[in-house]
């Protein structure tokens, strides 16, 4: 309860200070898409039969690469419902570029990292009908705007290490294509194998730049343009990789109001500019039903949207893709596309003058917003 009223208190805090529009905008970021996470429920119910332990937030039991419906049935949900511009709502698609070749990992004794395009993996997932090309029509159409979220969703030198190890589960896990496992049980959630960009030496800062440069190459091949915002998985990231993004054309930060970086948590706001000249954008409400499917999410989220526009802020929706993945159970999907769908519905009923914007659209007005006043 005190840990709640904490979130509430600084989320409020949180829109005080940085960059003021009396437009109602609404921007929806959404992480993970083009990263694997649990192939299959089989998979699932195995591993963890066999003692294998894996995030409570829902993640595994519901998240994994998207499928053509997936798509389909998120963009009918966006063209649904439009703003004052008649444009439709907009999925920020934060994704991953890459995932691990896991046979040439094997191959290496574990001693060496390897990955394949995201759009082979989606191909191998679904031979029949590889929905890549529904990433570029949702794209053309204005429902899907990919952006960056690294070149793969894994902590590769704690993977590798707990492959070499063979941590309990890791080798487990990783014949069934499988890196999510946690590391330990102990651990705060986010510190884990996901959380890509953890770096605990120069050497694996070395490798982080690596990553980022070749992801972005890999954006420019897929999407034919190069990305201007980054969200670091789980939210973790070093100092030194803002420097790097900025290096490859990031101007955009997405992230929380405090993100931990440099393994201290600090605490940004919407407009700050660091030393690179990159802004930050904030994500001050939140929907995410498929990991607390006891809260009124559209209540909650319809809150913090009001307290945003009161303070003259943009509303930033943080939601992840397995809200709308119905691979692995198709309920998921469905009532949770009802939801959003809902959710939409009420803000233009509340806002009539809502505008819907992809995050680079965001930014990109508050870039021009500070050049032409002078101030944040």
């Amino acid at each position: 309860m005190l840990q709640s009223i904490k979130k509430v208190i600084l989320r409020g805090i949180s829109n005080i200070p940085g960059w003021s529009t009396n437009r109602h905008i609404i921007v929806i970021e959404s992480d993970d898409w083009g990263s694997i996470r649990m192939p299959s429920k089989e998979v699932y119910k195995e591993l963890s039969s066999n003692g294998v332990k894996f995030s409570t937030y829902g993640y595994d039991q519901y998240d994994t690469l998207a499928s053509r419906e997936d798509l389909q049935n998120l963009f009918e949900v966006c063209d649904s419902v439009r703003d004052i511009n008649n444009r439709p709502a907009v999925i920020t698609a934060n994704c991953v570029v890459g995932n691990p070749n896991f046979e040439k990992i094997k191959e290496s004794g574990f001693n060496e990292y390897y990955y394949e395009p995201m759009t082979e993996t989606l191909s191998r997932y679904y031979p029949n009908s590889p929905p890549f090309n529904l990433w570029l029509e949702g794209l053309e159409k204005g429902y899907f705007f990919p952006q960056l979220h690294g070149r793969e969703h894994v902590n590769v030198q704690m993977w590798l290490n707990s492959l070499r190890e063979n941590h309990f589960g890791a080798r487990a896990a990783f014949e069934k294509r499988v890196f999510t496992f946690l590391v330990t049980q102990a651990e705060d959630y986010r510190i884990k194998n996901t959380a890509a960009f953890l770096a605990n030496d120069d050497k694996e800062k070395v490798f982080y730049y690596k990553s980022i440069i070749e992801a972005q190459d890999l954006f420019y091949r897929l999407f034919g343009y190069r990305s201007e915002s980054f969200i670091a998985p789980s939210f973790i990231w070093d100092k030194d990789i803002e420097q790097w993004l900025s290096e490859v054309g990031v101007n955009y930060l997405q992230g929380m109001p405090i993100s931990l970086i440099d393994k201290k948590r600090h605490f940004n706001y919407i407009g700050k500019r660091n030393a690179f000249g990159q802004c930050y954008l904030i994500r001050n409400a939140v929907w995410e039903p498929t990991q607390h499917p006891l809260r009124d999410n559209n209540g909650v989220c319809l809150q913090q949207i009001s307290l945003a526009f009161k303070w003259h802020k943009p509303a930033t929706i943080s939601s992840h893709r397995l809200n709308y993945i119905g691979a692995l159970d198709i309920n998921n999907r469905d009532q949770n596309l009802k939801r959003l769908k809902e959710l939409l519905v009420d803000i233009k009923r509340i806002w009539p003058d809502v505008e819907f914007m992809n995050s680079v659209e965001l930014g990109s007005l508050i870039r021009y917003s500070i050049k032409k006043n002078g101030t944040e």
